[in-house]
């Protein structure tokens, strides 16, 4: 007996989806390299000093819909133990199609959180950050008012943030991670 073709289809798209690779990547990314296959759980845990959640990925395009979010993926690393402060620690990766488009996107998200325009950002610095990638920035205010990490490297970008502490510690914490995330950037 043969199965009608949308049986097929159907069967073929359900196994398709299932897949975690294929589920989580946006029509916009150019390949399936996500935030967590940048630092491990181990690393977060040694780095920040907490006991963390495996990694909770996020397709933050199929989330938002933005096409200002395609090819960005999250990580978040949740703190096992609220006694912790809840110090969690995030990842956000985003994949360009080439190195320029990411210098381009970088500069650009950069030049808005410090314009006096933008209603959602007062950042009390920004300040560049030698020997991490091509190009790094700290950041700290909000959004990020226990600072953040945005690193350029080739095609990519990405922010790493400790979500408690103070900015003074948080900085070497994150670049430590970031270390470790570029010697996985392809």
């Amino acid at each position: 007996m043969q199965r009608p073709p949308i049986l097929h289809f159907t069967v073929a798209t359900l196994i398709w989806l299932s897949c975690p690779a294929f589920a989580l990547a946006s029509p916009h990314t150019p390949t399936k390299l996500n935030a967590c296959g940048l630092i491990t759980k181990k690393e977060v845990q040694d780095t920040a000093g907490v006991q963390v959640t495996d990694g909770n990925l996020a397709d933050l395009f199929a989330l938002s819909g933005s096409s200002i979010m395609a090819g960005t993926t999250q990580c978040h690393f949740a703190a096992l133990d609220g006694k912790q402060d809840n110090r969690s620690v995030i990842i956000q990766l985003q994949d360009k199609k080439n190195p320029s488009e990411a210098a381009q996107a970088l500069n650009e998200l950069i030049a808005s959180l410090q314009s006096p325009n933008n209603p959602i950002s007062l950042l009390d610095s920004c300040d560049p950050v030698q020997g991490i990638g091509e190009k790094a920035y700290w950041l700290v205010g909000l959004p990020a008012p226990t600072g953040e990490l945005y690193v350029l490297s080739k095609r990519y970008y990405f922010s790493i943030k400790i979500t408690a502490g103070t900015a003074k510690e948080n900085l070497p914490q994150a670049k430590e991670l970031a270390a470790r995330a570029l010697q996985r950037l392809p």
